[in-house]
């Protein structure tokens, strides 16, 4: 019941968030230099509060604590230095804001029932065991999502401006965007693939191998979800087909509720991320065949090429790192690690001698 509770306090967070409005001034390093200091805020809450197992009601606290006053300072230097003042509005003004963007919101409401209600029915279906096994794998998941979602936030208000201002300029903001979340998203998703159980052992202890299949399976949304936003909320949004984003997602709610809940029965927490990931994914091709139907090219050959050039070279390197890290005979703590760095550096490594990114 306490831990219920404290959890309200999650509601303050959202309630005084400001991304949207220093998004929209293009002022979001201001924000982020302000959300790093809350982020270590919690770190060091999390040393002093967090002892003991029984302890971890204190969780939602913790983590909301120091966002909600980040949040209050960020809107203090709003007022003060951009003279943005927060603004007070009737029920009506509320009720009308609703109407005219019912599609968002009920877009908004149907990607929770695909998304989040999954852990609920996985809890109801085969029991709250499975659902931390879904939860460890789906939250290592959602904390790197979190990282592509930051970078792919950046580029909304340049979207939307490049449409309004010229189509053509539009679509190569969406083309860039698309091309940096794959270069983000592939080298994740292929680290999880080689890595999965390594990873899940150093964090979480011998009962890894119950969420490794699912990390696995989860991974492949590093690519499908963050996709689906570009293509929904940065192209179709900005060409005002607010309503093409409502379709799928009420689709997808339905098939959730319906196949996911066969699947949990049956296979239970793999079951979970199977209906997840495959839902996903048939979102994402909706997207994208919706945009390719209005004549805007975000995939051709030559991004294809790049990202697979890319991806082969990332691949071949985790051969080799794998084969010599099952040689190696030290402790996972100092060898996991070790690969990781490994790893970053032939991430960069390909990106230069590709020639993907100007260093």
């Amino acid at each position: 019941r306490p831990l219920y509770i404290y959890s309200f306090a999650s509601l303050l967070v959202f309630l005084l968030d400001t991304t949207f409005v220093y998004q929209g001034i293009e002022k979001l390093k201001d924000y982020v230099n302000l959300s790093m200091c809350g982020n270590i805020a919690v770190l060091v809450l999390l040393f002093i509060f967090i002892k003991k197992p029984g302890d971890y009601i204190y969780l939602p606290i913790v983590f909301a604590g120091p966002r909600i006053t980040a949040s209050l300072i960020s809107i203090v230097l709003l007022f003060y230095r951009f003279g943005i003042a927060p603004g007070v509005f009737s029920t009506k003004a509320i009720g009308e804001k609703l109407q005219s963007n019912l599609s968002i919101f009920a877009t908004n409401i149907s990607s929770i029932l695909y998304t989040r209600a999954t852990q609920i029915m996985l809890g109801l279906i085969a029991g709250k065991e499975y659902v931390g096994f879904y939860a460890i794998a789906d939250q290592l998941v959602f904390a790197y999502s979190n990282i592509q979602g930051k970078i792919s936030t950046v580029y909304q208000p340049q979207i939307a401006q490049g449409f309004k201002d010229d189509f053509a300029s539009g679509v190569k903001k969406a083309r860039e965007n698309v091309y940096i979340i794959l270069l983000i998203a592939t080298p994740g998703f292929l680290f999880t693939q080689f890595f999965a159980f390594d990873l899940l052992y150093l964090l979480f202890g011998e009962e890894a191998a119950n969420s490794e299949m699912i990390l696995r399976l989860l991974s492949v949304n590093f690519i499908t979800i963050h996709m689906s936003y570009v293509l929904a909320m940065q192209v179709l949004l900005s060409l005002y087909k607010e309503w093409e984003i409502l379709k799928p997602s009420i689709f997808a709610a339905i098939l959730n509720l319906t196949l996911g809940s066969v699947l949990i029965y049956y296979f239970r927490h793999i079951g979970a991320a199977l209906s997840v990931t495959a839902i996903e994914a048939l979102v994402f091709l909706y997207f994208y065949y919706r945009v390719k139907g209005m004549d805007i090219t975000l995939f051709d050959r030559e991004l294809v090429m790049s990202v697979a050039e890319y991806a082969v070279s990332l691949v071949v390197a985790l051969v080799l790192l794998r084969t010599i890290y099952s040689w190696v005979d030290c402790a996972m703590a100092v060898k996991l690690p070790v690969v990781i760095i490994l790893y970053g550096v032939v991430v960069l490594s390909s990106l230069r001698v590709f020639r993907i990114v100007d260093f």
